[in-house]
């Protein structure tokens, strides 16, 4: 009879009534059943919370990988255009100076002229 008592069982019940060993060990039984439950339900709310912080921190992680990729990406786009432009004006320095070897540099076109008479005259045709 002692061994009842060493794992928590009594013959009473908590009317006082006597009561049978399976009775007992049911009610124990589902008590921890109920106690388990708790437990896992609690667990379960903080995973919910701790999935609910992790998926924050990712999306605040992903704004701010965008915007670096964006400042990357005009970073990329502003170097080309300054390549582009420089090589534009070397190329631009390098037909001068052969305009200039050549004697052709800033005389008037002489095509310039014939388009222009030309054009006011048939304005006074009309």
């Amino acid at each position: 009879m002692n061994y009842k008592f060493q794992m928590g069982f009594s013959d009473l019940d908590s009317d006082n009534k006597p009561q049978s060993f399976q009775q007992t060990y049911e009610h124990k039984r589902q008590l921890l059943r109920m106690e388990l439950q708790q437990k896992e339900d609690e667990m379960r709310q903080q995973f919910v919370i701790r999935v609910k912080e992790k998926e924050t921190e990712l999306k605040e992680a992903e704004k701010e990988v965008t915007f670096s990729y964006a400042i990357l990406v005009i970073q990329i786009q502003l170097t080309l255009f300054v390549s582009i432009c420089s090589f534009n004006l070397v190329s631009i320095g390098s037909k001068k100076s052969t305009l200039k070897r050549r004697g052709n540099w800033m005389k008037p076109k002489n095509d310039w002229k014939i388009i222009r008479t030309s054009s006011l005259s048939d304005a006074n045709s009309c």
